[in-house]
């Protein structure tokens, strides 16, 4: 299941709105629309942040692990000042490796992993 179903699922299943979840999510209801159509306004494919899938998760009540398991096919998209929302004590240690890489390595490295820098 992709993220985009994993949340319109979730959100149907609870019978929240569209407001209703982006408030317990801390988003707003233009994020949760975009994220479930799995577009951007340009028509380009939804990259989530690192922060977006952790409000996610803890509005769903799961794991950012868990969520993240439904990125499978995303790009995602980090901060490099955002190093405790990394996931496990492996990956947060992995993460930060990257973040002190100069940029052009730094994205290289990360885009192997699917995950995009954001300056």
């Amino acid at each position: 299941m992709e993220l985009s179903e994993a949340v319109k699922e979730y959100r149907k299943e609870h019978r929240y709105s569209l407001r209703e979840f982006a408030d317990l999510c801390g988003l707003s209801h233009v994020q949760i629309y975009r994220i479930e159509q799995g577009v951007k306004t340009d028509g380009k494919p939804f990259e989530p942040k690192i922060k977006t899938l952790k409000k996610l998760a803890a509005g769903m009540g799961i794991s950012l692990d868990e969520i993240l398991m439904y990125c499978k096919d995303l790009t995602i998209r980090f901060d490099r000042d955002d190093m405790e929302a990394k996931g496990s004590p492996a990956n947060r240690t992995l993460m930060a490796w990257a973040a002190s890489l100069p940029p052009e390595q730094a994205e290289t490295w990360c885009k192997a992993f699917g995950l995009v820098i954001v300056e």
